[in-house]
């Protein structure tokens, strides 16, 4: 299979480079760095519908907000303009979400999977999961914020969403 490179934009609507293309990898997809992003570094924006539910492949970013692709899209646009959807889970990511900006914690080589923590913008998944991450700080069952003891939301402090902190 092809891999597939996107572009982003800036909440602004100006156009960023191309910095992340959907590949295949083991049984899934994932998003990879197209070039090398340096920490602090826009790597993409999260668009879309807004929904009140969540499901699968939305990304919660208020109290009762999630953003979803839409319904009924093409591969193509759903690599193209909604490639954030291939993001993948780790408890130990090279990425978090800031609103709808997805920004790179640590610098990212071209290639290397980008990754973020669900538990710092979910309140409570729609479809839990065993993470298989493998880090030393793995949470095992990914279900969400409202499921972390203190010490595991303590360690993701710095990047958890404004709605979850105000949750708790």
């Amino acid at each position: 299979m092809q891999t597939q490179t996107l572009a982003t934009a800036q909440p602004s609507s100006a156009q960023l480079r191309c910095r992340i293309r959907v590949a295949p990898r083991d049984e899934h997809h994932c998003v990879e760095a197209a070039e090398a992003i340096a920490a602090g570094e826009i790597i993409l924006v999260v668009t879309g519908r807004r929904v009140r539910r969540p499901d699968v492949y939305s990304v919660q970013v208020g109290p009762r907000t999630h953003i979803a692709a839409p319904d009924g899209v093409s591969w193509d646009e759903r690599v193209g303009e909604y490639g954030w959807r291939y993001l993948n889970h780790s408890c130990e990511p090279n990425a978090y979400l800031r609103g709808v900006e997805l920004v790179a914690r640590v610098d990212i080589a071209e290639g290397a999977e980008v990754t973020f923590d669900y538990n710092t913008t979910e309140w409570d998944m729609s479809h839990p999961f065993t993470c298989l991450c493998g880090a030393p700080s793995c949470v095992g069952t990914v279900r969400g914020y409202r499921h972390l003891d203190e010490a595991a939301r303590a360690r993701i402090l710095p990047w958890v969403a404004p709605h979850l902190r105000l949750r708790v």
